[in-house]
């Protein structure tokens, strides 16, 4: 009798325990965004990435200031123009975190890499993107990665091609 009233109390308080909700996410519907988001960068399909943003999306992509979804669009278009061919690397890693306060937050690491037209130069950068994510729109979006490998083989590609096209 005694084993029964001790399996009663602890199953009373084992149900009395509140449960944490998840927070951590490897797969939702705001990570098929994501997914379909960095789909649309490497193919360059740029209407299907500029519809995964709403209107008023605020952008920070290495700074702390604040760029609308064209200037960022236009900023990707003018890099990639001195490019032949550019991919992620090896796996892109998408995880979904849900905040106390319900905000929804995609984190995605990847390498991205490219290969310069004029130079054939190679170039491979790791990055890490977060994107708050509302009503199935990216609402704002944080982005890091190191600038200056890109730079450096972007400044001598258009030297590269100065350098032809005067000769």
């Amino acid at each position: 009798m005694k084993t029964i009233h001790v399996f009663v109390v602890m199953f009373v308080l084992l149900l009395a325990c509140e449960q944490e909700p998840k927070q951590y996410f490897s797969s939702a519907p705001e990570i098929d965004l994501a997914k379909s988001n960095t789909e649309s960068y490497y193919s360059g399909n740029w209407e299907a990435f500029r519809a995964n943003y709403v209107d008023t999306a605020k952008i920070y992509h290495n700074s702390t200031e604040a760029i609308t979804v064209d200037e960022m669009i236009m900023r990707f278009k003018d890099g990639l123009k001195d490019v032949s061919t550019y991919s992620s690397k090896d796996s892109i890693y998408y995880e979904m975190i849900v905040e106390d306060d319900g905000d929804h937050w995609i984190n995605m690491w990847a390498t991205w890499s490219a290969t310069f037209k004029n130079t054939g130069e190679k170039v491979e950068v790791p990055y890490h993107i977060t994107a708050m994510i509302k009503d199935g729109k990216i609402i704002k979006e944080f982005g890091y990665w190191n600038h200056l490998p890109i730079y450096q083989a972007l400044k001598k590609s258009r030297m590269q091609m100065d350098t032809t096209n005067t000769n």
